[in-house]
């Protein structure tokens, strides 16, 4: 199975006057993401499903790689919020379409992508920055300690690849 770690794009800052969930993708958080998403469709990257944290700024992700990538499958997945159920998804990604893309949060991706690929979430330090991807192939029946890393792109990368 493939696996497409997300970390969501630039959101707004936080503020006193609004709950986290609700931040927003900025402007050029946008701006960013869709050239981005413009390098995985370059990539060939072609999810069956994309799976999403139920916070704004992941589901705003989520909506722009849905929608740059030709996608039809989409959910949220309460599991991907910040300090989500990890063994839940690892559990829910083993019956999951593949390859399957999941947009969330760090350090939770970094610590799922450490746990997917040596069995300890600990292990591996991947610094996802906004708008990150990862892409790991793993036996989906055996999720932790058995996966293999096969990139690990920045989003200016993925920008760059976007515009050759």
């Amino acid at each position: 199975m493939i696996c497409y770690l997300v970390r969501h794009g630039i959101a707004e800052e936080r503020s006193p006057e609004r709950a986290d969930g609700e931040r927003a993708l900025t402007a050029e958080g946008i701006r960013k993401m869709r050239q981005a998403v413009d390098g995985l469709h370059r990539l060939d990257v072609k999810p069956g499903a994309i799976w999403s944290s139920p916070l704004c700024r992941a589901q705003e992700t989520a909506s722009l790689l849905t929608t740059g990538l030709g996608i039809k499958s989409s959910a949220i997945c309460a599991a991907l919020a910040p300090e989500g159920d990890q063994a839940a998804l690892l559990t829910a990604m083993q019956t999951a379409p593949a390859p399957l893309m999941l947009v969330g949060h760090q350090p939770d991706l970094g610590l799922l992508a450490s746990r997917i690929l040596t069995g300890d979430p600990a292990a591996v330090d991947l610094p996802f920055k906004k708008g990150g991807v990862a892409c790991i192939t793993w036996n989906g029946h055996e999720p932790t300690g058995h996966g293999q890393l096969e990139w690990f792109l920045t989003p200016a990368q993925l920008r760059l690849i976007g515009r050759a």
